[in-house]
This record gives C-alpha cells, structure tokens and sequence, in this order.
C-alpha cells in the first residue's frame, strides 16, 4: 500500500510541477532556447573565451562524474565537427588526468585501504591486474572497453606502477577515436535526413568497439 501512495503522490507532484511550469512558460522558453541560433548567440556572446568557457564546463562536468555525452553532441552543434571535437578531446583528457594525479597525491596507506572498498576497490584491482605488462596497451584496451571513464582514472591513479604518461597518451588517443562520432552527429542535427546517415553509423560502430575489443582480445572482459 506505501507504494501505491508514493506513486500517487509523485504523479501528483509532477502534475503539479508541470502545470507550474506550464503557467509561467518555460517550456516554450526552454524549447527557443535550444534552437541552434539561440545556442550560438548565447554561447557568442563569450567571444574568443566561448570555446575556454565550453571546455571548462564540460571539464567540471566530467571531474565530479557527471556524464558529458550530450555535451560532446552539443559541441558539434555550437563550434562544428572540427573544433567542437578538438574542444571535447581537451577538455575530457584533461579531466581524466587530473582525476589520475588527484589519487597519486594521496598517501599510500591511503591508496592501499582503497583497494578493499566496494565498487571502487573492484576496479583497482581489475586495472592492476590488467597493466603489469603494458600500461598504455591495457589502458587503452580498457578505455576500448567503455569501462567507467572517470571512476577509471581515479582508480588508475591508484596503481604506482602504471605511468603517467601511458595514461595520459592511451586516454587522448582513445577520445581521438571516440569522440568525434558524437560531435559529428551534433555537427549534422539539423542538416536533414541524408546529413546523419554518416554520423549514426560512426556512432553506431563507437557503441559496438567493446564488442570488437572483447572478440579480439578474450582476455580483457575476464
């Protein structure tokens, strides 16, 4: 019976929030503010710091685990297939770096503990696991494998014998490869029908590389 009662009132409450926001016209304001033209004066209006300021975002965003994939479409949308990808490619490498030297600052009491925590401490030990031999190799293969990307980097930080350089380099060259799939298809939103046939299939073949990665390397999924 609770849940029956916890479902009602949500309905409710997100009736009533919508007719709230119905009433004062956000949605109408919401839905202009998303046109192209809209998006590009607003973020124009930055001048030579509009791709700083987009990258700092999609930077924070990134840090504190927020997911960026709309950011990477958008991207496209506002600065084009060129330099949108270029922007997010900075942008989300740096944040994968920065989570990696955030952990190696941390004592090594500190890191061993965090080896037994849930969650956290099961990803330490399949990454340690994985880059005894070659970390830049496993590193990569791992990204291929669409692994959480910044719970990754923290947890890779973690391990003192990986490098930092073959983490940096295995994670820029893994977002080269992945990300403009996703700014390509922010680039072609609106460009009709015929413009995203192209990106769907580049977006379609990102989605199935950990598949490809798995058939072509068993060992990496155990």
């Amino acid at each position: 019976m609770k849940s029956k009662y916890k479902f009602i009132i949500l309905i409710f409450g997100l009736s009533t929030l919508g007719g709230v926001l119905y009433f004062f016209e956000i949605f109408e304001l919401l839905k202009n503010f998303i046109k192209t033209e809209n998006l590009k004066n607003f973020i124009n209006q930055f001048g030579i710091f509009a791709p700083l300021i987009f990258m700092a975002v999609y930077y924070s965003l990134v840090i504190v685990f927020v997911s960026a994939a709309a950011f990477s479409v958008l991207s496209g949308l506002l600065f084009g297939k060129i330099r949108g990808s270029v922007y997010v490619i900075i942008a989300a490498t740096f944040a994968a770096q920065t989570a990696f030297l955030i952990t190696r600052k941390i004592s090594s009491e500190k890191l061993e503990s965090l080896k037994y925590k849930k969650g956290i401490g099961k990803l330490i030990k399949k990454i340690e696991s994985k880059t005894k031999n070659n970390g830049f190799k496993s590193i990569f293969l791992l990204r291929c494998l669409f692994i959480p990307y910044i719970p990754a980097s923290y947890a890779a930080g973690v391990i003192t014998t990986l490098k930092a350089k073959d983490f940096f380099f295995a994670t820029l060259f893994t977002n080269m490869i992945f990300t403009p799939a996703f700014v390509f298809l922010g680039d072609s939103l609106l460009k009709g029908p015929k413009a995203l046939i192209l990106p769907i299939t580049m977006v379609t073949f990102v989605l199935l590389i950990p598949r490809i990665t798995k058939y072509f390397n068993p060992e990496t999924s155990t």
